[in-house]
């Protein structure tokens, strides 16, 4: 990371760091210049008199200058690598499955995937549904049949078509007795889990919703976001319908 900052800087200020090269070349001239004429025992009146005031002046000048330009070159160096962080930090979420999206999707959009998810395999309920940003939008959605059985779709992201699926997943005996009892103890659909979730954080849009064992207690756990563009992580408990988590991510 190092070496690609300097790197930057250097593309960057090319021209004063090729100037300082000149200026260096210049110094070392003067000092050797000076040295020659201190080793000699030269007669004032030579006209030396004037030279040496001047080359004492010209070998400082250089100097001074020299050192301005760095400092200036290092401020310029430390101003740009602020601007970068505060850049990369806006730009991401730490924590967050989502990049900082520019319009997250309206909740109808969700509801209307949700509805279509479920319309495919027959008696099932939705229990999962997620907003794929790195995939044009898209959702990735998962229902689950009273038997736990559990089936995967995508859908495209208005909501209007299936792209891939129902697919069949591969479940143990342990996972569908889960699902069964997440089922069992869930009395809020995930229609309803949305009214509650767009209660906590009003005008919100949605981009995850799923269901699941949170320490003993079955809930919906949402991932929205506000007006602000800022994430909230809101917890519903799926049996009274209270709001028991929103927080800012």
């Amino acid at each position: 990371m190092r070496k690609i900052q300097i790197a930057a800087i250097v593309k960057r200020h090319w021209i004063p760091l090729v100037f300082i090269v000149v200026v260096f070349i210049s110094a070392v001239i003067v000092t050797r210049l000076h040295k020659v004429f201190a080793s000699q025992d030269l007669n004032p009146h030579a006209g030396l008199s004037v030279a040496w005031p001047l080359m004492h002046g010209l070998m400082n000048g250089v100097r001074v200058g020299a050192v301005v330009i760095v400092v200036a070159l290092a401020l310029a160096g430390c101003s740009g690598n602020g601007r970068s962080g505060a850049k990369s930090s806006e730009s991401t979420t730490p924590g967050a499955s989502w990049s900082r999206p520019d319009a997250p999707p309206d909740p109808h959009t969700l509801l209307r995937a949700g509805d279509l998810a479920v319309s495919q395999v027959p008696a099932s309920v939705l229990i999962f549904i997620e907003s794929e940003t790195n995939d044009s939008g898209s959702w990735k959605a998962r229902v689950v049949t009273p038997d736990g059985a559990e089936r995967q779709l995508k859908i495209e992201s208005d909501g209007e078509s299936v792209l891939v699926g129902p697919t069949v997943t591969d479940d143990s005996d342990a996972d569908k007795a889960k699902r069964r009892a997440n089922l069992h103890g869930a009395h809020l659909d995930y229609r309803a889990a949305v009214k509650k979730v767009l209660s906590a954080v009003p005008n919100g849009s949605v981009t995850e919703l799923s269901l699941l064992d949170l320490n003993g207690t079955v809930v919906w756990d949402a991932d929205v976001w506000d007006t602000e563009l800022v994430e909230h992580d809101v917890t519903i408990d799926a049996a009274s319908g209270a709001v028991t988590t929103n927080r800012p991510v």
